[in-house]
C-alpha cells in the first residue's frame, strides 16, 4: 500500500437500519469534504460481512448497539468479539437509546468511544465533528497499512513455538501492527497537517513502508514463546534499526511488561537498558517489541552467537562491565532471607515441586551416565557401582539445609540468547524480562556460567577425565579465593574454564564469601534443569556432565569439612 493510498481514511458503519446507515454515511462524507479530506465509508447491514472489511484495517468501525431489530446489546457483544481479534482497530458504539449504554458493564472489552445517534442525525453536532476527524486522522497515521514480509520458516517457527495446529497469519499480523503503531513511536501530542496548494490537507508520509520478519538462527524461544528479528523500513529513512519481537502466551506477556516497568525502566542504566518499542495483545497471545537502536549500529546479535564462534571480546566486556562489583546496578543491597532454605526456593522456581525435581534429577543422572565423562570418572572413594555413588553425592547435597541466603534484583534468565551485542562487540543490552525480579544473588552469574559451557566453544579439555579434574580444581580454587583475588581478563586466549573462573570471582566480589556453597548448589540445580532438554548438543552435554560430577564431589567434601553450617533433620 502506498503513502497516497494510506492518506484516504476508511470508516465502516454497521447498522441494520439502512436508512440511518445511509444518512450517517452522507453526514461523514460531508464532514470530511468540508475539511478537504478524503474518506471511504462502507455501510454494512449484514454483520457476517464484517470480518472481510476488518481485514482491510479501517480507521474506525461505528457499530449500532441494537442490531437485527432487537432491543439488546448485540452490537456491544459484536464489538467485544471482534476487538479480541483486532485490538488495533478503533470501535465506536452508536445508539439512539442512551439507556442501553448502562449495559456496558456487562461486557469485558469496551469500545474506544460512545456515539449517540443524535450527534450525527439529522446533522452532525458542531463539537463532535472535529473530534471524529481528529480521531480518524490520528489512526490514519498509525502505520497500520504497512506490508509485513515473513518467510515460511518464520511461520513454521511461530506455529511450533506457540503450539498451534494451524498457523494464524491474521493474528500474527494484527500483533505486529500494534507493536509498530505510532502510539509507541516518539511523536508530538499535537499533529500538524500540511496543506497542499489546492487547499487539501496533506497527510504526513508514513513512518514505515514495510517490516521484514526473520528468524534468529541462534535463538529458539522456550516455554511457549518465539523470539524473532524484525526490521522496519521506510523509503525516506536511511538507517535500519533491529527490533526483537517476543511472541508468548498472554500470562507471560503481562508478566514481562510488569517486570520491565518495575525493574528495568527505572533501574538499569541507559547503556544496558533495551527500549520497549511497543506491544500488542490479541486473544490468548501477546507480543513485545524491543528496539535495539544503540551504539549507532543497525545490526545486533545474541551473545550465544559469539560464544559459539569462540569470540572472547564481547564475553570479556560483559563480565568486566555488567558484573563489575563497583557498579552494582542490579546486584546491590542484597537482602538476607531466612524464612525458607535455599533448595526449597530453587525447587519452587525451577521445578514447582519436590516430586518434579526428583523426576528431573533421575533424568539428568540418566543422561550423565550415557556420557564419556561418566565413563572416565574415577570417584574419590573407589566403588564398584558409580551410578549409585553419583546418586549418593547428589542426595547428600540436597539433604543439606541453608536457612539463610541473600536475594537481590536479577535478570533471572541471563543466558546467551537474552544478551544482545552490537556490531562493535562492546555495547550490549538485555532482553526478555519475564523472570526478572528478586532472586538468589548468584542467579545471573550461575546462568552465565552455564551458558559458557552450553554454547561456548572456547578451548576445553578433550579428555573427560582431565576435564573433571580441572573442573574440580576450579571449584577448589573458588572456595580458597578471597575478595582480593585478581580477576584475569586480559588473556587473549581465553578458555571456557578461565571465563568461568572470572565469572565466579566477580560473583564473590559482589556478595558474601560465606555464600560460596550456595553458588554451587544453585549451579548444580541449573545443570539438572539443562538435562531435560532433549536437543542438548553432545559437546554441551559432556561439559555439563563433567562439571556436574566435579561439583557434586567437591560440595560433599566442603560440606563435610564445615563449609556448610547446618544439616537437615
Amino acid at each position: 500500500m502506498t503513502a497516497t493510498e494510506r492518506s484516504v481514511s476508511h470508516i465502516v458503519v454497521v447498522d441494520d437500519n439502512e436508512q440511518d446507515s445511509a444518512q450517517i454515511r452522507d453526514v461523514i462524507k460531508e464532514l470530511f469534504h468540508r475539511s478537504a479530506l478524503s474518506v471511504v465509508v462502507d455501510n454494512l447491514s449484514n454483520t457476517n460481512e464484517l470480518p472481510k472489511y476488518l481485514s482491510r484495517n479501517p480507521d474506525i468501525v461505528i457499530c449500532d448497539v441494537s442490531l437485527e431489530g432487537r432491543d439488546d446489546i448485540k452490537g456491544l457483544e459484536l464489538i467485544q468479539n471482534f476487538k479480541k481479534r483486532h485490538p488495533h482497530i478503533a470501535f465506536a458504539a452508536m445508539t439512539a437509546n442512551l439507556e442501553q449504554l448502562a449495559k456496558l458493564d456487562q461486557i469485558e472489552i469496551l469500545p474506544e468511544f460512545l456515539l449517540p445517534k443524535n450527534l450525527l442525525l439529522p446533522e452532525v453536532d458542531e463539537k463532535f465533528g472535529p473530534f471524529v476527524i481528529s480521531y480518524v486522522l490520528q489512526n490514519t497515521r498509525q502505520n497500520r497499512g504497512f506490508d509485513i514480509h515473513m518467510s515460511t520458516e518464520v511461520e513454521v517457527e511461530l506455529k511450533r513455538g506457540l503450539e498451534w495446529q494451524r498457523f494464524d497469519a491474521d493474528l500474527i499480523h494484527c500483533l505486529i501492527r500494534q507493536v509498530f503503531s505510532t502510539s509507541a513511536l516518539p511523536t508530538s501530542a499535537a499533529i500538524d497537517f500540511e496543506r497542499a496548494p489546492d487547499g487539501k490537507i496533506k497527510l504526513p508520509p508514513p513512518f514505515i513502508d514495510h517490516v521484514d520478519v526473520e528468524r534468529f538462527d541462534e535463538l529458539r524461544g522456550e516455554s511457549g514463546s518465539v523470539v524473532l528479528k524484525a526490521t522496519p523500513k521506510a523509503s525516506d529513512h536511511a538507517n535500519e534499526v533491529s527490533v526483537v519481537l517476543k511472541f508468548c502466551q498472554a500470562e507471560s506477556f503481562s508478566s514481562e511488561l510488569r517486570n520491565f516497568v518495575r525493574y528495568v525502566k527505572w533501574t538499569l542504566p541507559f547503556t544496558w537498558r533495551v527500549d520497549l518499542l511497543g506491544s500488542g495483545r490479541a486473544g490468548k497471545y501477546g507480543v513485545i517489541g524491543y528496539s535495539l537502536a544503540f551504539a549507532g549500529a543497525a545490526k545486533s546479535y545474541p551473545m550465544s552467537r559469539f560464544l559459539k564462534e569462540a569470540e572472547a571480546t564481547p564475553v570479556v566486556t560483559f563480565i568486566a562491565n555488567v558484573f563489575d562489583e563497583t557498579r552494582k546496578v542490579w546486584y546491590r543491597n542484597p537482602v538476607v532471607v531466612s524464612e525458607d532454605d535455599l533448595l526449597s526456593r530453587l525447587t519452587k522456581r525451577y521445578f514447582r515441586s519436590g516430586h518434579v525435581r526428583n523426576q528431573l534429577v533421575d533424568k539428568a543422572l540418566g543422561a550423565i551416565q550415557s556420557t564419556s565423562a561418566f565413563d572416565k570418572w574415577e570417584p574419590a572413594e573407589p566403588t564398584l557401582d558409580k551410578r549409585r555413588r553419583l546418586r549418593q553425592l547428589v542426595d547428600r547435597v540436597f539433604f543439606q539445609r541453608r536457612k539463610s541466603y541473600a536475594v537481590c534484583i536479577c535478570h533471572g534468565d541471563l543466558h546467551g540468547g537474552n544478551i544482545m551485542v552490537s556490531e562493535n562487540k562492546k555495547d550490549m543490552v538485555f532482553i526478555d524480562f519475564q523472570d526478572t525480579g528478586h532472586h538468589h544473588v548468584f542467579t545471573d552469574f550461575v546462568f552465565f556460567e552455564n551458558a559458557l559451557r552450553k554454547d561456548g566453544r572456547f578451548s576445553y579439555p578433550e579428555d573427560m577425565k582431565e576435564a573433571i579434574a580441572e573442573e574440580r580444581a576450579e571449584i577448589t580454587f573458588s572456595f580458597a579465593a578471597s575478595a582480593e583475588t585478581p580477576v584475569e581478563l586480559e588473556n587473549p586466549a581465553h578458555s571456557t574454564l578461565s571465563l568461568v573462573r572470572a565469572t565466579r570471582l566477580k560473583a564473590f566480589r559482589n556478595f558474601r564469601p560465606e555464600d560460596k556453597v550456595n553458588y554451587f548448589l544453585h549451579a548444580l540445580v541449573l545443570a539438572i534443569l539443562m538435562f531435560r532438554n532433549d536437543r542438548l548438543e553432545n559437546v554441551a552435554k559432556e561439559r555439563l556432565a563433567a562439571f556436574f560430577i566435579a561439583c557434586a564431589e567437591e560440595l560433599n567434601t566442603n560440606i563435610g569439612s564445615g563449609h556448610e553450617r547446618e544439616k537437615s533433620e
